[in-house]
């Protein structure tokens, strides 16, 4: 691990938000992208990001969320709720083993993600991560369905 630097800039994740929707907004204010912001903290990695475009938003290993605790000042055990691995052993995400077993797609999850557009509005586009999970179909703040296609189209 390389020696952890931090970030000019802190922001706070919403309660709920999704890793990569926090690390964009950062990102964002920081006039950089996500792989940078791993980068400038000496976050090691050997992502495929071709097979996953965010493989942060499910797990970040312990150096990784110590690397990403002290750029940003958000504690570990906070970074790591950003993640989906937040609702292992649920029942709510197939764990690696049995996504191995083939569980059928639906179960394991989405290829995209739901949302609520009133939440976007209310919370400056902060992305939250139960929309992600595949059993999500409602907002359950506003009592809505959740969408999946923007409704311009």
């Amino acid at each position: 691990m390389n020696r952890p630097r931090t970030l000019p800039i802190r922001l706070a994740p919403l309660p709920g938000e999704a890793l990569d929707s926090w690390l964009e907004v950062l990102a964002e204010r920081l006039h950089t992208n996500v792989f940078d912001l791993f980068r400038f903290a000496g976050v090691t990695t050997r992502w495929n990001t071709a097979r996953s475009r965010k493989p942060w938003v499910r797990h970040l290993d312990a150096d990784q969320l110590t690397v990403v605790s002290i750029a940003t000042g958000v504690p570990a055990d906070t970074v790591a709720a950003l993640t989906l691995d937040r609702y292992s052993g649920t029942g709510l995400i197939a764990d690696r083993a049995s996504q191995a077993r083939g569980r059928p797609r639906w179960w394991r999850g989405l290829r995209g993600s739901r949302f609520c557009p009133k939440c976007l509005s209310d919370n400056g586009n902060r992305w939250m991560l139960s929309w992600r999970l595949a059993w999500s179909f409602a907002c359950t703040r506003h009592h809505t369905l959740l969408l999946d296609a923007c409704p311009a189209f």
